[in-house]
């Protein structure tokens, strides 16, 4: 099912699948306790921790799907970003299908938010998603086919379960200039092949300059952006706005649950504008140092 971006069926999915209690992985994409809270149902959280380089805690969510919860706080559904955002950090199939296991064994819903799997294909759920009957996929194509402003995405999942979503969906919300451009976008093999060489490559060298700044750590990634924690001392706000101020918008993740003051995300742009860059965020630390 085709949707305005995924974030409209991220909105839709609490309402269609009468989801009452979802549990996320913090810290992650603020959507997902939004969508809840417009639905007016309940999100409990389980952190992904910073000495473990915000690895996405599978083993920690498994033990929390497993009790046996009172009637009133079982849990009917479960958000996993992969790769999650802000951090960039992604899980593997296998630890996926153990997930996936114990939500139907539950009967609980799975819902998988791929917005950036292309940038880790060998990571996706997808190919196999078809086989779990209560397992949906969100997938965008504003993410790597940098399509943005004509807000595409869709939701892959059995036929009933689209057929429950699509029921609660706005007539014509993907306008016909977004679905052309979606259909161009994705046929474009030669485009992804040469996208993701390319960010396998510049990913690489953009880390390690980045993990070479004094006293800031940087957390691995699977997506096209870093997750970093800058040096104490120093806060995310003020080193967003003075970068702003030299033309970097850059994300401020300092109020993020699970994040802390000194978060940053940084988008993989071009080998010059990277430069760029670490040039500024170089000079800005450089001025701010206590």
């Amino acid at each position: 099912m085709v949707g305005n971006g995924s974030t409209e069926l991220i909105d839709v999915l609490p309402r269609a699948l009468k989801i009452r209690h979802l549990l996320v992985i913090h810290p992650t994409f603020s959507e997902y306790v939004a969508a809840m809270e417009r639905a007016g149902g309940r999100v409990s959280a389980v952190y992904a921790k910073r000495a473990e380089q915000y690895v996405q805690p599978i083993v920690d969510l498994c033990r929390v799907l497993d009790k046996r919860p009172s009637k009133a706080s079982a849990i009917d559904g479960v958000m996993l970003c992969n790769p999650n955002s802000p951090t960039g950090q992604a899980c593997t199939v296998d630890e996926i299908r153990r997930l996936a296991e114990i939500t139907q064994r539950r009967g609980m819903w799975l819902l998988i938010d791929e917005a950036f799997c292309d940038y880790c294909s060998d990571r996706s759920f997808l190919p196999v998603a078809a086989s779990w009957p209560r397992v949906v996929i969100l997938r965008s194509v504003t993410k790597f086919y940098a399509l943005p402003g004509l807000r595409v995405g869709y939701a892959v999942a059995k036929p009933t379960v689209i057929e429950t979503l699509r029921r609660q969906m706005p007539p014509w919300s993907v306008n016909v200039m977004g679905q052309a451009a979606a259909l161009a976008a994705v046929n474009d093999l030669g485009y992804a092949r040469k996208s993701v060489r390319f960010m396998d490559r510049e990913r690489e060298r953009l880390g390690t300059k980045l993990a070479a700044l004094p006293y800031c750590v940087v957390t691995p990634t699977y997506a096209n952006y870093f997750f970093l924690e800058l040096p104490r001392g120093w806060r995310a706000p003020e080193v967003c706005a003075k970068l702003q101020g030299e033309g970097f918008l850059i994300r401020d993740c300092s109020t993020v649950p699970g994040a802390n003051a000194r978060s940053i995300r940084l988008a993989v742009r071009s080998q010059r504008e990277n430069d760029f860059l670490l040039q500024a965020l170089s000079k800005t630390l450089l001025q701010q140092r206590p």
